[in-house]
């Protein structure tokens, strides 16, 4: 039998549908907001897969 490993990184979520997944922070917010600048209308987040926890990127570029 294998080991089951926790999944670590980040997703990019567009209107609640995956979109992307990567393993840094900083790598997700670059991503999320060059996907809020093509879809300025979009809901975007960031997910943490380790801890649940969600930051939606802002038309500005900033993380609520």
């Amino acid at each position: 039998m294998g080991q089951f490993h926790q999944i670590v990184g980040y997703r990019i979520e567009v209107e609640a549908v995956l979109r992307s997944f990567h393993d840094t922070r900083e790598v997700a917010i670059a991503m999320a907001g060059n996907i809020k600048r093509r879809n300025k209308q979009a809901k975007v987040e960031i997910v943490c897969e380790a801890s649940g926890k969600r930051a939606q990127m802002l038309e500005d570029g900033r993380i609520a």
